[in-house]
């Protein structure tokens, strides 16, 4: 007979955001202790590959939308890796892309949040597709901020040797309200942009832990009933 433990790790395994999840959980927990050098950057480009298998993995429900997001993550991997790109003058371009990747994302959290909010009960792959999502809004703010960044590079006082991955770690501070203050917005859109997602942040948390609660309560009463 299955225990309880058995079930929730089965369903977790066989969940669309499981892999996800774990992907996200990689980039927080593996690449920071990592050395600096080719090590660093084989284990960041499988774990980015990851994600993008993961995404597309979370949305596969709707064959249309699949077919869409394949093709755009088809589109970002095939212009980025064309050796043309590295020759193209001008942020007019790296603009487009960071606009790009920043509707993509969006669209991405947008199908995963359809998932959690339906009306099905709450099982462990749709709490891992809430988890899934506050991270990948994260991410989202992260290239949001990159673009600012990049169309007016007086928005952040960014430190010169600091890291590139400097808009995620803003990011994160910010949707978390902590605030270290090492890196702050210097223009007016830049901290309207910061304080969206620090509220936007805990306004997410309030409204899906209420949902899930409220949804397991409704499905156990119609259960009992």
């Amino acid at each position: 007979m299955k225990t309880e433990t058995s079930i929730l790790i089965q369903g977790f395994l066989k969940g669309r955001f499981s892999i996800m999840l774990l992907v996200f959980a990689a980039l927080f927990l593996v690449l920071p202790v990592l050395p600096q050098g080719w090590i660093a950057r084989t284990t960041s480009d499988v774990i980015n590959i990851a994600v993008v298998i993961s995404c597309l993995r979370a949305i596969s429900v709707s064959r249309i939308y699949f077919s869409v997001m394949v093709l755009f993550t088809a589109l970002i991997v095939l212009i980025e890796s064309t050796a043309i790109v590295k020759h193209i003058e001008g942020g007019g371009f790296e603009t487009f892309m960071l606009s790009f990747k920043l509707v993509y994302l969006l669209l991405i959290f947008i199908s995963i949040m359809r998932h959690v909010l339906d009306r099905s009960p709450v099982t462990v792959d749709k709490v891992c597709g809430a988890l899934s999502a506050y991270f990948l809004m994260g991410f989202t703010w992260a290239v949001g901020f990159t673009l600012f960044h990049h169309i007016n590079p007086a928005s952040f006082n960014v430190p010169i040797e600091g890291p590139e991955t400097w808009a995620t770690y803003f990011s994160f501070t910010t949707l978390a309200t902590l605030g270290y203050g090492d890196i702050t917005p210097q223009t007016v859109p830049a901290r309207a942009y910061a304080i969206m997602e620090a509220v936007t942040g805990q306004i997410f948390l309030a409204v899906i832990v209420a949902r899930l609660i409220a949804l397991q309560i409704l499905h156990k009463v119609a259960g009992d009933a």
